[in-house]
């Protein structure tokens, strides 16, 4: 049953708590420079987990606007090491699926 559950797809989207907004604002810089854009606001909304053997990858809503909003996924090793910046999407809005 572990094993089933480590290599599953992503879960539901759940509301962001403290640890999600956390990762976000630890891979704002790089999300910036590859979109080349400058965001003020950078607050993530609603997030999905999947969670591996090596560590978790995430899909983050991010809202940095108004009602603007980009996408990420995150990948962040089970042991000590770098959060991975894996996608960002940007020109997004509240109701695109994550």
């Amino acid at each position: 049953d572990l094993l089933i559950k480590m290599s599953s797809g992503f879960g539901e989207a759940q509301a962001a708590d403290k640890k999600i907004r956390g990762l976000t604002n630890e891979v704002k810089l790089r999300v910036e420079k590859a979109l080349g854009l400058s965001f003020a606001e950078f607050d993530a909304i609603k997030y999905r987990v999947q969670n591996t053997a090596e560590g978790a990858n995430y899909k983050i809503k991010v809202q940095v606007g108004g009602r603007k909003y980009v996408h990420i996924q995150i990948f962040v090793p089970a042991k000590k090491g770098k959060i991975q910046l894996l996608e960002q999407a940007g020109n997004k809005n509240l109701e695109d699926a994550l």
